[in-house]
């Protein structure tokens, strides 16, 4: 998962993690490959030559779109495999570079991009990595397991689903990851508000999971583009009711949001959280899921528990 991440961390559309195996069920070769922007070679210092460190973490990204910040992702393979190798193809000024980098097992603090894998211009690839790992000692059958795709569907569907207009997937040798069956109820809610004369309207998508996913229970605020401006953690992350929800609310309102402004602008060129149309909002979806909480826990809670 921590190099699934890595390639939706590169602005990816595609991520497939491709594997074949032995009539015995061992693993021959197993890569991930995404289409995401490539390693920049001028940056492998602050990218593979810090151990436990990320240069993602220095720029401010949102939550739900930026995992691999820690620093170790690309040392996962230690787990599993004996080698790690990138092949990487990255744009820089109108050229497409293509180059490759090695981290051998226990060694995490040193990384080979020697001259067999100097820059080289490409001219029938894309942008991407494939990292491809050596000696895999993972059985097949646990890539093949129910509890593997009930993994990476707590893993990555409320992501997914954020970023589904721009048609973001996960492919297991081909198929795409189905996260459909972990979707308990969807429900489109419009909401409406209106102060001092003045309207905005807005359209949520409420989802309540099956199951409790890898993300806190929040909303996400997305502009008229579908590009995710702000997020806010619901009032239920504390509370022990199973209800697993996420909440995903558009409008052109958050075109010109700023989060990161202290007071609302007033001139009007931009919107901040202290808005009142969203200080508003947020009350009224506050309000909207302690209703549905209250449904759930008269119909499905009761039944469970009975």
């Amino acid at each position: 998962c921590e190099y699934i991440w890595n390639g939706f961390d590169a602005k990816a559309t595609n991520v497939e993690l491709k594997y074949e195996a032995d009539e015995l069920g061992n693993i021959t070769s197993m890569s991930i490959t995404d289409d995401g922007e490539g390693i920049n070679r001028e940056s492998l210092h602050e990218t593979f030559g810090c151990y436990q460190d990320s240069i993602k973490k220095r720029s401010f990204q949102w939550s739900s779109q930026v995992k691999g910040n820690q620093g170790r992702g690309r040392y996962a393979f230690n787990c599993f495999a004996d080698k790690a190798e990138w092949d990487t193809v990255f744009k820089r000024v109108g050229d497409l570079l293509c180059h490759k980098l090695y981290i051998d097992q226990g060694d995490n603090h040193h990384f080979d991009d020697g001259e067999a894998s100097a820059l080289k211009v490409v001219h029938n690839r894309q942008t991407g990595t494939v990292v491809s790992f050596s000696n895999v000692n993972i059985p097949v059958d646990a890539l093949e397991s129910e509890d593997f795709t009930e993994y990476l569907c707590k893993e990555y569907a409320v992501f997914l689903e954020l970023n589904k207009a721009f048609g973001k997937q996960l492919l297991i040798n081909g198929q795409r990851l189905d996260y459909a069956h972990v979707i308990a109820e969807s429900e489109q809610k419009p909401f409406t508000i209106e102060i001092e004369g003045e309207t905005q309207t807005f359209e949520a998508t409420f989802i309540r999971w099956n199951n409790k996913m890898k993300e806190n229970y929040s909303a996400y605020f997305l502009d008229e583009e579908k590009i995710e401006k702000y997020e806010k953690t619901t009032s239920f992350n504390r509370k022990d009711t199973e209800f697993h929800h996420s909440v995903y609310v558009e409008s052109a309102y958050f075109n010109d949001f700023e989060f990161d402004k202290d007071e609302s602008d007033l001139f009007g060129t931009y919107k901040t959280p202290k808005d009142k149309f969203f200080v508003k909002l947020c009350a009224k979806i506050k309000e909207y899921l302690r209703e549905k909480e209250k449904l759930f826990v008269r119909s499905v809670g009761a039944a469970n528990l009975i």
